[in-house]
C-alpha cells in the first residue's frame, strides 16, 4: 500500500472520530500513528510485511472506529463477539509490530522463543496499561479491574495466544535442517 494511500486513510478516520465525538479514540488514532510513522521510517519495513501490516492496522482502526462510535446495538451474542474481536485483533496486530520492531525475521529458533516471549510479555503489559488507561477516561480507580476489563485482559491472552500459535507453527516448519526461520 502506498504511503499517501495509508495516510490519507488513516486521515479520513480522524475525521471521523472528530465527527462522531468520541474523542477517547484519539489516545489510540494518535498512538497507532506514532507507530505507523516509526514503521515506515525502517528500510525493512517496506521489505517485509510492511503492506500487509498497514493493511491491517487500517482495517483494525476503521474497526475499533466503527465499534466504538455507531449508535446502534446488536444482540448480547453479537456485541460480545464483536468486543471480543477487537481485542484479538488488537493482540495480533500489536504483536506483530513489538515482533517486527524487536528484530529480523530470519533467526536462529532459539532467538525466535526468546523474542516470542519478549513479544507476549511487552503487549500484555500493554493491554493491561490500557485498561488502567480506560479508568482514568472513565473516573474509576486507576487499579480497579472491574469485570467487563478482566473479561478484555482474558481475550488479550486469548489473542496473544493465538500469535504464539501461528508462531510456533512457523517455527516447526524449518525446511530441509535450516537453522533459520521466518517469524512475526
Amino acid at each position: 500500500m502506498k504511503r499517501f494511500i495509508f495516510f490519507g486513510i488513516y486521515t479520513a478516520l480522524l475525521s471521523c472520530i472528530l465527527a462522531s465525538h468520541v474523542y477517547m479514540l484519539l489516545y489510540y488514532w494518535a498512538a497507532l500513528l506514532a507507530v505507523a510513522l516509526l514503521l515506515h521510517l525502517k528500510p525493512a519495513y517496506k521489505k517485509q510485511s510492511g503492506k500487509l501490516t498497514d493493511f491491517f492496522m487500517l482495517l483494525f482502526v476503521a474497526f475499533i472506529v466503527w465499534e466504538r462510535t455507531r449508535h446502534y446495538t446488536f444482540n448480547s451474542t453479537i456485541e460480545l463477539v464483536i468486543n471480543d474481536a477487537e481485542h484479538i485483533l488488537f493482540a495480533l496486530l500489536i504483536c506483530s509490530i513489538i515482533s517486527f520492531l524487536l528484530g529480523p525475521r530470519n533467526v536462529q529458533v532459539a532467538y525466535a522463543l526468546q523474542k516470542l516471549f519478549v513479544t507476549i510479555f511487552m503487549f500484555n503489559t500493554i493491554g493491561l496499561m490500557n485498561e488502567f488507561f480506560q479508568n482514568t477516561i472513565s473516573g474509576r480507580p486507576v487499579y480497579l479491574l472491574i469485570p467487563d476489563s478482566q473479561k478484555d485482559i482474558l481475550m488479550n491472552l486469548c489473542g496473544s495466544t493465538l500469535f504464539v500459535a501461528i508462531c510456533i507453527l512457523r517455527i516447526k516448519n524449518l525446511r530441509d535442517g535450516n537453522r533459520f526461520i521466518h517469524t512475526a
